[in-house]
């Protein structure tokens, strides 16, 4: 029996015990909902758009915890405004509603109101129950999907640790598509350009910018294709090629096709299992380097295409305001070698004076010494600005399979076995809700050279 065999069918025996093996405790109506639960960040959104009230706008300040009753009581202002809300905005509605069900039962939501609220459209006129059955019809079929875009300018320069110098320069738009299919179905479809347009990173790329003969040919291709299917209670499972972010960034963040299962119960305790298929020569092939006498590093690199099989899980609670989880990565190869995989990390995010403070530390167990990573990270908003500062070290033998959320170095660099390690700045400035700039500046050292390198730059991104 093959190494991938056997851990496939350990994650799905895993995953069945977990969905199968016990049902979610009914809700209890006097419980508080942590700022992990999805509905607790699902009604958050619906609050700061405006269709929902916090009249006192302190009930999701410093993302404190909200009794069941409170949260129920803005679900059902949102039931009741149903008819202003966005398609993306009725989704999470009903989806809320489903959660909430027995709360707002209790709370007499569906029974006509004798006197109308106050911006609710023919409150007392419509039965909440032909409302909602008015709104599945309306997000079933073929129609009604929900379109948006994203659009992005990145400028990157610096100096790589050997002393040459790099420029990247790239423009990259998505076309995303997410439609409701039925009450526990939906599906997401997004397609993506690209186009870099300076030699060094058009090399490795056959694009719409500089043309370089090479077997990656995709101008447009698709990025993510995915269902996601919610068989009840706080269930999750995407299947398809999706992106993921996982550890925060600190171990992925990349696309891949595969299976995840995502599962939260009632007192926010949080699990997520993965198994998946990275394909590196589809798209974005990653970095293979060898040995080079003739390179000022001893070293070189070439695009790989070797696919690997990646597997990950997670568990993770609230504990006060702090978040806290345990993660596993495993992959049959890297993006440096061959050699087997298996990542286990812990991860700490808080909040202290409005500043989101978030730290983590991962070893590489399948390498015997120089095998750990870890990251600092402060972040702050102040009104339009926001600022971050992050700390990072990534050892010789970390071996990650997936490229992941740190990017203080050049992409070569940061997967050499050299190891490194060095600290960024992050400057934004959102000059509306859907416009972003940002400046960025980054400092590091190999481990092993002790040769400096920097990258900074900046990016626009547009979203609609």
């Amino acid at each position: 029996m093959s190494a991938f065999f056997r851990k496939t069918v350990f994650f799905c025996l895993l995953a069945y015990c977990c969905l199968f093996g016990a049902g979610p405790a009914a809700a209890n109506p006097f419980a508080d909902v942590q700022p992990g639960h999805w509905s607790y960040q699902a009604t958050k959104e619906l609050v700061e758009s405006g269709l929902v009230d916090d009249y006192n706008n302190s009930m999701f300040a410093k993302n404190k915890r909200i009794s069941r009753y409170a949260l129920a009581q803005l679900v059902g202002q949102a039931l009741y405004r149903i008819d202003e809300a966005t398609p993306k905005q009725k989704g999470a509605i009903k989806r809320l509603v489903d959660e909430y069900r027995p709360d707002l039962e209790r709370l007499g939501a569906f029974e006509n109101p004798k006197t109308p609220e106050k911006n609710a459209p023919d409150a007392g006129n419509n039965d909440v129950e032909k409302r909602l059955d008015t709104l599945e019809k309306n997000t079933s079929g073929i129609k009604d999907w929900e379109i948006s875009g994203w659009f992005n300018s990145e400028n990157t320069y610096g100096q790589r640790y050997p002393g040459n110098s790099d420029h990247e320069y790239k423009l990259e738009a998505r076309l995303q598509f997410d439609k409701k299919v039925s009450d526990t179905i939906s599906i997401t479809y997004q397609m993506a350009t690209k186009t870099y347009l300076d030699g060094y990173s058009a090399t490795g790329n056959d694009n719409f910018g500089q043309e370089y003969p090479n077997s990656n040919k995709e101008k447009v291709f698709t990025r993510l294709a995915y269902l996601t299917w919610k068989p009840g209670g706080q269930h999750e499972i995407i299947a398809g090629k999706f992106a993921v972010w996982l550890a925060g960034g600190f171990l992925g963040d990349d696309y891949l096709k595969g299976v995840q299962w995502n599962y939260a119960t009632d007192n926010d305790i949080r699990f997520s299992l993965l198994a998946s298929r990275y394909e590196s020569n589809a798209d974005w092939p990653g970095l293979v380097i060898y040995p080079d006498p003739s390179s000022p590093t001893g070293y070189s690199a070439y695009r790989s295409i070797t696919d690997r099989d990646v597997w990950y899980a997670k568990i993770a609670t609230t504990f006060g305001k702090t978040d806290v989880g345990l993660h596993y990565l495993a992959a049959n190869n890297n993006l440096v070698s061959k050699d087997d995989t298996n990542i286990i990390a812990a991860t700490v995010d808080g909040k202290y004076k409005d500043i989101e403070l978030s730290a983590a530390y991962g070893q590489n167990v399948a390498a015997s010494s120089h095998n750990n990573m870890f990251k600092l990270q402060a972040a702050k908003t102040f009104g339009k600005h926001s600022a971050i500062i992050q700390y990072w070290l990534q050892e010789q033998n970390i071996d990650l399979p997936l490229e992941n959320g740190n990017h203080t170095a050049f992409w070569s660099d940061q997967y050499s076995p050299a190891g490194l390690r060095g600290y960024r700045l992050i400057y934004g400035y959102r000059f509306t809700d859907n416009l972003l700039f940002e400046a960025f500046y980054g400092d590091y050292r190999s481990l092993t050279t002790h040769q400096t390198g920097q990258k900074y730059g900046f990016s626009t991104t547009l979203q609609f």
